[in-house]
């Protein structure tokens, strides 16, 4: 019985925007600029960013 590869691309997204929302805070409280330019990556890659 396999799982169709939507439902597991969903569900590790969804495990890394998870892991992401944990770090997001330690990473703005770091405030290098290399990191707020990942974190930025990642949140533009993953659609965090609204609006």
């Amino acid at each position: 019985h396999k799982k169709r590869r939507g439902d597991f691309y969903s569900i590790q997204t969804s495990l890394i925007v998870a892991a992401l929302k944990k770090m997001l805070p330690i990473g703005l409280n770091m405030c290098t600029p290399g990191d707020q330019e990942l974190i930025m990556l990642a949140k533009t890659r993953y659609g965090l960013v609204q609006g």
